[in-house]
């Protein structure tokens, strides 16, 4: 009877033990995945600002956007690895689990740890010693809230991280879609040729499609809402002299 009763209070802090892994495991994961996400989000918001709103126009070249292919690749894959697929290989013991919550819960002392050990002693010159001294120490234990000593900060820094990337993403695309459309486009496609997208905006093009007879001389007009460098806003007319259209 004392042997069982001293085996059962020992599942019970072990369940305690077990239940705090589950919580503490999925909250780095969770943690992990938020962080994977802001890195990986924030390096190609910077890459399509600076290519798409053309403040560095050498990022257009085909080897500086395969290098920053490669590199937001490999940052990214390093955060996942880090952050995500670690703490999905955590596979604590219950000693470790023990120090862990003693560590984080003020007044809990030795409480767990001692009666992790106890409860792996096979031979005892006295089993009711034994288990009096189990008991006293999961009653303990057990007064204490054990998830308490998961970490949710680093849990509310990322989600704080990752929600600035998503806000600057958002905003990037709606005042700007075609710019952050031309950013993204030159990263993930460097091969790609990707016109780049400048200040000027053309609203309409007269004739627009249209057949001509070679020979003639063909007058093309364009409507510009914002100026380009040199030329005004308003009206760009091109003529082409008959027989070389």
């Amino acid at each position: 009877m004392t042997s069982r009763t001293g085996s059962a209070r020992a599942e019970d802090i072990q369940s305690d033990l077990l239940a705090l892994k589950d919580h503490t495991k999925s909250a780095r994961i969770l943690t992990g995945f938020l962080g994977f996400a802001a890195v990986l989000g924030g390096a190609v918001f910077v890459f399509a600002f600076l290519v798409g709103a053309n403040i560095l126009p050498a990022l257009r070249a085909p080897w500086a956007r395969w290098a920053a292919l490669v590199t937001v690749a490999g940052v990214g894959s390093a955060a996942f690895v880090l952050w995500v697929v670690r703490p999905l290989m955590w596979r604590p013991t219950y000693e470790s689990l023990a120090r862990m919550a003693e560590e984080k819960i003020d007044g809990l002392d030795n409480s767990l740890i001692n009666a992790v050990q106890l409860s792996g002693e096979r031979r005892s010159a006295s089993p009711l010693l034994l288990f009096r001294a189990i008991d006293e120490c999961v009653t303990r234990a057990r007064g204490f809230d054990i998830l308490s000593a998961v970490d949710r900060r680093g849990f509310k820094r990322r989600a704080a991280a990752c929600a600035a990337v998503v806000v600057a993403v958002v905003l990037y695309g709606l005042v700007a879609p075609q710019n952050f459309a031309a950013g993204v486009s030159m990263l993930f496609n460097p091969t790609r040729f990707v016109p780049a997208v400048g200040r000027a905006r053309i609203q309409k093009i007269v004739p627009g499609d249209a057949d001509f007879l070679r020979g003639r001389e063909v007058s093309i007009e364009a409507v510009i809402r914002k100026g380009l460098e040199g030329i005004p806003a308003g009206k760009l007319r091109v003529r082409f002299p008959g027989g070389r259209l």
